[in-house]
């Protein structure tokens, strides 16, 4: 039978999987609604186009302000359109985050720490129940984390998603005269901003952005919950541990920071805040505080011959040995309560990540190794024994150490 700390560690990371899901159904409704904010805004470019080349003129020609003020308008419009659709937009998205975080304020406290006592004091006729939180203040705490989604797009998660269309009118401006510079063809220029195939390494920031945003957003919800639930009962709450989701798409960063703090049961912020970067999957997860502590809070519950009762604390603190002398005039055999003591006491025994890397080694997984060094070299190096897994990595940069440092 697992401990608490096992349970709550296997039921954050088996709900991490599925707010990805909940992530990615969200920037799917959203990026059809930036399908159509496409489509409106070449055909506004379309009708236009011809009107700008006949206006064109070089930068030192009298004729090109003519052609600027055009140009302008026509930009301005194509962001009019685009403002409105972004409308939409953001009501979608703001909505599905507004009742995703309704719903993970109570699948947190429900379906994880009330499952995670319930399950492993299974057999134990005790029972925790962990209070719980506000959604709208849930809400509030994750959009106002802080996250950089790249291309000079920084700020709260709250602000950040209004910042995207004004990022793109100005885009859209220069590609426009720079195909007249370049002598391009009409329908070269408007697939150098429209079409997704050609020019995806450009258009596709609007698009990535919201995506990155979106599934942040949402992991920013489910990390939020669950601290701020584990807060909510800090008198039952020793420390916390960093969790990393380890496969293929494990960013160096969070590798770093598990080699960094390996097992580790420190304050919340003592560890580097989640997410850590664009669709960030690792959490920081509570660890329960020993047996006798927990009893002594007044939040547990017993079930006797006589019914389910508080198990209050006494008028003081009572030591280890009187909490269990009195969990015996209650009635519960010798076993229960080594069960009880073992089962709320002990920690998580969850590999480390070396301990995770070395089984994939045993069974000869060399393209998973591959991904995760980030190169065949680099494995090759850990596989052949030359190199730690941990001293593959620079833990103050958080980064892979550069190849042609290790093999000099």
């Amino acid at each position: 039978m697992a401990t608490f700390s096992e349970e709550l560690f296997i039921l954050s990371v088996s709900h991490a999987h599925y707010r990805e899901r909940v992530g990615a159904h969200t920037a799917n409704e959203a990026l059809k609604i930036l399908d159509r904010v496409y489509s409106e805004s070449r055909d506004e470019l379309l009708s236009n186009i011809e009107m700008l080349r006949e206006n064109y003129g070089n930068r030192n020609t009298k004729q090109y302000a003519s052609f600027a003020r055009s140009l302008t308008e026509v930009t301005s419009n194509i962001a009019a359109i685009r403002s409105n659709s972004f409308d939409d937009l953001m009501d979608l998205i703001f909505k599905d985050l507004d009742d995703y975080a309704d719903y993970e304020a109570e699948y947190t406290l429900g379906k994880i720490f009330n499952e995670a006592a319930k399950e492993s004091l299974s057999g134990i006729p005790f029972s925790i129940k962990f209070e719980g939180i506000n959604p709208a203040q849930l809400y509030a705490a994750a959009m106002t984390t802080q996250v950089a989604l790249g291309s000079g797009l920084n700020g709260t998660l709250n602000s950040l998603i209004k910042k995207i269309p004004n990022a793109e009118q100005k885009r859209i401006f220069n590609k426009i005269e720079e195909g007249f510079v370049q002598n391009r063809t009409n329908q070269e220029i408007i697939r150098s901003i429209f079409n997704k195939k050609n020019n995806r390494a450009q258009e596709s920031i609007t698009r990535n952005s919201i995506d990155a945003f979106v599934r942040t957003a949402t992991n920013s919800i489910g990390n939020n919950a669950h601290r701020m639930i584990a807060e909510a009962n800090d008198d039952l709450i020793r420390g916390y541990r960093n969790v990393v989701v380890y496969d293929g798409r494990t960013s160096s960063i969070c590798k770093s920071i598990a080699f960094e703090f390996g097992d580790k049961v420190l304050p919340y912020d003592d560890f580097p805040p989640v997410p850590r970067h664009l669709r960030c999957r690792s959490m920081i997860v509570a660890v329960l505080k020993p047996w006798n502590e927990v009893l002594n809070t007044g939040k547990v519950e017993i079930t006797t011959s006589t019914g389910t009762q508080s198990f209050f604390a006494g008028p003081t603190k009572e030591s280890a040995a009187q909490l269990t002398a009195r969990l015996k005039r209650e009635g519960m055999t010798d076993l229960q309560i080594s069960k009880f003591k073992s089962r709320i006491s002990g920690q998580t025994s969850a590999r480390t990540l070396s301990d995770f890397l070395n089984e994939q080694k045993k069974r000869g997984n060399r393209e998973f190794l591959d991904t995760f060094f980030d190169s065949k070299e680099r494995a090759q190096l850990y596989i052949d024994g030359k190199y730690s897994a941990k001293e593959l990595y620079n833990l103050e940069s958080r980064k892979p150490i550069p190849l042609k440092d290790l093999i000099e």
